[in-house]
Formats: structure tokens, C-alpha cells, sequence
């Protein structure tokens, strides 16, 4: 028995997978910022924009959830 419990495989499970979650939405972050700096049109800009929105909304999400930050 561990220290967690003979289940604590389902919590690291669950805290792996999110963490893996936040790595890629920090590259898709990334990935839109680049975007959004190559976009000529406005219309491209607000999507690039509402796009960076939801995706720290997700990270945010994310964050409380796992307790962890990711450093560049």
C-alpha cells in the first residue's frame, strides 16, 4: 500500500494528463500569438484574439486544477 492509498494511480493519472493538456495549450498559444503578429487583416486579428482568450480561459481552468505553473 502507498502512501496515497492502493488508487493513487488514478491521481497521477489524472494529474499527468492534465499537465500534458497544458503543455500543448501553451504551444497553441504560442502558435496563435505568431499568428496573430502575421495577420493582416482585422478580421484575422479578432479571431486570433478571441482565440488567445479562450485559450487562457482553458489554462486558467487547467491551472487550478493541476496546481502547477509552466515555465518557458
Amino acid at each position: 500500500m502507498t502512501k496515497y492509498g492502493d488508487n493513487a494511480y488514478i491521481n497521477d493519472t489524472i494529474s499527468t494528463t492534465n499537465y500534458l493538456i497544458l503543455r500543448k495549450i501553451k504551444k497553441l498559444i504560442l502558435e496563435n500569438q505568431e499568428e496573430m503578429k502575421n495577420a493582416a487583416e482585422f478580421a484575422d486579428q479578432m479571431r486570433c484574439l478571441e482565440m488567445a482568450k479562450h485559450l487562457k480561459e482553458i489554462e486558467m481552468e487547467l491551472t487550478k486544477t493541476v496546481n502547477t505553473v509552466i515555465l518557458k
